[in-house]
């Protein structure tokens, strides 16, 4: 009777949440990084490089976006599993979030060297002055879209590209104050990260997803149902 009390108590789903996270957090790192992490330090650096690079180019943002599902799906009551969900939700998801996440690095490459172009030009004219605010003001929606981006993967199914983009930057500016919030946390969390290389490892992907996830619940929830009605 005891031990069912305590696994029916507060404290017992705490601690079962934080091991889903960092186990969760650990998912992202051996699916994603695995060649960093794990191969001998004899292996030549360009070969390490190459499928390092490789492989975190063609999993890192499906992972993430694999990791917001499972637990999405958690918080609504739809799966009490880590595993076998997250790899459910990558294979799901992996098509449009690579896709996704390409169009986001090319356009930031593209964003970054226009701003360094404008910059260097800055005292050289308006034209100039105009194309660098411009600029700045492009990345600064990118942003905040970006935020929203993985919940609008896994909360509308069967879109095109261009109608997760679209969507994307509606929600980061349907509830501004929402956006800010998150993005306030993200980058907390990042420099958390920096800071401390451990927190890094247990919790410094999974907490914030988990944080995004829970602020931004209650709003994808109504329209998702009524897209799944559809």
């Amino acid at each position: 009777m005891n031990s069912e009390k305590f696994m029916n108590s507060r404290i017992y789903r705490f601690l079962d949440y934080i091991f889903r996270l960092v186990l969760l957090n650990f998912l992202i790192f051996i699916t994603a990084l695995s060649f960093y992490l794990f191969l001998p330090e004899k292996t030549p650096n360009w070969l390490k490089d190459t499928l390092s690079y490789g492989q975190m180019g063609l999993l890192f943002f499906p992972s993430l976006v694999a990791v917001f599902d499972v637990i999405k799906q958690y918080e609504e009551n739809k799966s009490t599993s880590i595993l076998r969900p997250f790899f459910q939700s990558l294979k799901k998801h992996y098509k449009s979030s690579l896709l996704m996440g390409i169009g986001m690095l090319i356009i930031a490459i593209l964003l970054s060297n226009s701003i360094n172009v404008f910059l260097q030009q800055f005292q050289n004219g308006l034209i100039n002055v105009i194309g660098f605010f411009l600029t700045v003001s492009v990345i600064l929606v990118l942003l905040f879209s970006l935020v929203h981006l993985p919940l609008v993967l896994v909360n509308f199914s069967g879109l095109r590209l261009i109608d997760y983009g679209k969507l994307s930057v509606i929600w980061a500016f349907r509830d501004f104050g929402l956006t800010l919030m998150m993005l306030v946390i993200v980058v907390f969390v990042l420099i958390t990260d920096i800071v401390f290389p451990y927190f890094l490892a247990f919790f410094g992907i999974s907490l914030p997803i988990y944080l995004l996830v829970k602020l931004s619940l209650k709003s994808y929830a109504k329209y998702s149902e009524k897209h799944k009605g559809l």
